[in-house]
């Protein structure tokens, strides 16, 4: 994966992947750097690792300092934010971009996110996917818990299965929670957490019958979603999200989503008397 000394960039966004990601490579010995867009470096990059920190407006001289440091292959990971763009920092390379990028950030998260892949693509940058880096983020068709789903769980399964096609058809999100049939939340740019925070209250606060006092999370990638970035993740901070809302599991979709931390994910899972199913 590292011939003729080329390195691997890990563009970093928020979450557990970025750091599986440079742990898997620092045990293999692949050399790879990682670029941040916050403030400060994540806390996790090793010593061994080097570091960019970059700003979107000024892409061209990421590239150029991606070039300078021998890499031509990367990787995105992790959730990006949807920049503030300041317009009056921005190098040429951004501004002979802007009049795609700019019509792009009106659109839904993936039309963005497949447009950045196709820039560092035109810049002659192979994209990888995570799991050719980390294949064990993949896991088979399978339940891995301890609890089983019911009949009326993967009847839910089901719908909100057809729900995330849904809304993905139209770039809005990712996941759906649904009990006995009723939808209870969808996501939307606030992202999964926040759904589960809704659901939760919706439960606690008795706005549903209590023959809906449990559901189940589908997960799973958009219609046509590009799975080079923004791929789609659970772990075990979803089980425990799951736990607090008081539903009875989660399926996701057999390579469409990643399981981050499998084994605590597991055993959290087994904790709290809830299923994972990979359907």
């Amino acid at each position: 994966m590292n011939k003729n000394n080329s390195k691997i960039a890990i563009i970093s966004g928020s979450g557990l992947l970025p750091m599986i990601l440079s742990q898997k490579m620092l045990k293999e010995h692949i050399e790879h750097c990682i670029v941040y867009f916050t403030s400060f470096p994540p806390e996790w990059v090793s010593r061994e690792s080097s570091v960019i920190k970059a700003n979107f407006e000024r892409i061209g001289e990421l590239f150029n300092q991606l070039r300078l440091n021998k890499v031509d292959k990367i990787v995105f990971a992790g959730a990006l934010d949807r920049p503030i763009l300041k317009l009056e920092t921005a190098d040429d390379k951004f501004l002979s971009l802007a009049k795609v990028i700019l019509p792009a950030m009106n659109g839904g998260d993936d039309q963005i996110l497949s447009l950045v892949v196709k820039i560092f693509q035109d810049e002659g940058f192979e994209v990888l996917a995570s799991e050719k880096i980390e294949p064990a983020l993949l896991v088979p068709a399978d339940v891995l818990t301890d609890r089983k789903p019911t009949s009326q769980d993967f009847d839910d399964i089901d719908r909100a299965k057809s729900i995330v096609n849904a809304i993905g058809l139209v770039d809005v999100g990712q996941a759906s929670v649904v009990s006995c049939g009723l939808c209870l939340g969808v996501e939307t740019a606030q992202g999964t957490q926040q759904m589960l925070n809704f659901v939760k209250q919706t439960i606690n606060g008795r706005q549903i019958d209590d023959q809906f006092s449990s559901g189940v999370l589908f997960k799973g990638p958009k219609p046509n979603q590009s799975l080079l970035v923004d791929f789609p993740t659970i772990g075990p901070e979803t089980i425990l999200q799951l736990a607090e809302a008081k539903l009875n599991g989660v399926a996701i979709s057999e390579n469409g989503v990643f399981i981050l931390d499998l084994d605590k994910t597991i055993s959290l899972a087994n904790k709290h008397g809830l299923f994972i199913s990979v359907v």
